[in-house]
């Protein structure tokens, strides 16, 4: 029997121009301090409208620093519902207030609320029960795990990081997010009979709500790898050559092209088509991927280069071998569609200036870099050239960090690629790189 979710407005905002408003008219600018805060306003069970706004401003205007992506206009509209079911989850909202005070540690004039932070923390976890308890807007549950987890691991809290990504990654499997294969929101494939006794999430209704679940997903993968890379976690989501749960679903597009229908059918890339040598021909006429997509490669390039040197450097065999030199395939594939290192040389550029597409591109160099160090370290005992190639990637490694011009930034992934220590690929690497438009110093590496 299904289980309704209740995820969304009755009605949509009619302009694209609202993307980046928080309120019909008012764009989201550098929030204010706001002359009411001396008072216990975080005791309420629901913040004043002046302060939930307040919050909400800090959260959407360092929300791109950790890849959370969501349909702003949506959102806007659904916090004026005048039914609760259709407002977002406080397990979404208290989730957002947690991540805005810690953002709130980077604004001007001592404004942050940073000590407010354990406080909404309490609150998030309570409002997540309360809606996994209740089988309660179920989207807005997973939203909210996902800024939970990333909240916990950029404070150093693993353990607990983990726990809650991992309950949040089998939910979503369970949810089927991880079989999303069309941008189409009407396509035959999301009306297939349900053979399921419970369906959690019923088929989507519009190219939004697809866009959101495709997108939710991915931010779910991006923690994986975060945790497998970084901290040596299992990963709680399938790969793409698992047997039963293969990853099926899509790259995701921009949330723009969900809104205006600018999606089709035949854009089908997932992790099977990064991973497969003939990909490349495949490839052709395809529209280039976000910045996004791109980091996402990034991403699970490293993570299986990881796995694949490690059970070669146990046990060296000619499977694992090949398998390293068709990861290599598309490591390099990868490459060779990003701008060249000297692009970031310039003296104007900065990761404090850098564009969305910049930024998503000097992510994936890192990455994918590190990924080819990590299998030229692997084969270095079976091919003269791949000590020469590991060489090659770290001195590339080194002009892109040496591009840095924040002093902080560019120790940090020099430390980071292990340049001191004999070339080595520290898993602190994925931090460094997730959270690169992030400040940096605030983060707790174990």
């Amino acid at each position: 029997m299904p289980i309704r979710d209740h995820h969304r407005p009755t009605g949509l905002p009619a302009s694209e121009a609202d993307l980046s408003n928080m309120n019909n008219s008012d764009p989201i600018l550098p929030p204010t301090p706001l002359h009411d805060m001396a008072g216990q306003w975080w005791e309420t069970e629901e913040l004043a409208p002046a302060m939930r706004d307040y919050l909400l401003n800090i959260f959407c205007l360092h929300r791109a620093s950790i890849h959370f992506t969501f349909h702003e206009p949506t959102f806007k509209a659904r916090l004026a519902a005048p039914e609760e079911a259709e407002r977002p989850h406080r397990a979404l909202l208290e989730s957002i207030y947690l991540l805005a005070c810690y953002f709130s540690a980077r604004l001007p004039n001592n404004q942050s609320l940073v000590h407010h932070e354990e406080h909404f923390l309490k609150r998030a976890r309570q409002a997540l029960m309360e809606s996994l308890s209740y089988s309660d807007r179920l989207m807005d549950f997973l939203m909210g795990s996902i800024l939970l987890t990333q909240y916990l691991y950029m404070r150093g809290r693993w353990l607990e990081g983990y726990h809650v990504h991992c309950g949040a990654a089998r939910f979503a499997l369970s949810c089927g997010l991880h079989q999303l294969p069309s941008h189409i929101y009407y396509s035959p494939l999301y009306n297939k009979p349900v053979t399921a006794n419970v369906v959690l999430l019923p088929a989507p209704t519009s190219g939004i709500e697809l866009g959101e679940r495709i997108s939710t997903f991915w931010m779910l993968y991006m923690c994986d790898k975060l945790s497998s890379i970084a901290a040596g976690f299992v990963c709680a989501l399938p790969t793409e050559t698992d047997a039963v749960d293969a990853v099926e679903t899509v790259f995701p597009r921009a949330m723009e092209e969900y809104e205006v229908n600018d999606v089709n059918e035949f854009e089908t890339c997932n992790l099977r088509f990064l991973f497969d040598p003939t990909s490349a021909s495949a490839a052709e006429g395809a529209r280039q991927g976000t910045p996004w997509t791109v980091t996402i490669k990034g991403f699970a390039i490293l993570e299986r280069a990881v796995k694949l040197s490690t059970v070669h450097r146990a046990r060296p065999t000619g499977d694992s071998a090949i398998a390293l030199r068709c990861l290599e395939l598309a490591a390099n594939r990868v490459l060779s569609t990003l701008p060249p290192i000297a692009h970031y040389a310039q003296e104007s550029t900065s990761t404090e200036n850098m564009t969305k597409d910049d930024m998503a591109a000097y992510i994936a160099h890192n990455t994918v870099l590190g990924a080819l160090m990590e299998i030229h370290q692997a084969l270095d005992e079976l091919d003269d050239k791949a000590h020469y190639a590991l060489l090659s990637c770290a001195k590339r490694t080194a002009d892109l960090t040496a591009c840095v011009k924040e002093e902080g930034l560019a120790q940090a992934y020099l430390i980071a690629v292990g340049v001191s220590g004999g070339l080595d690929i520290r898993r602190q690497i994925i931090l460094i790189v997730i959270f690169s438009r992030s400040s940096v110093g605030a983060l707790q590496l174990e």
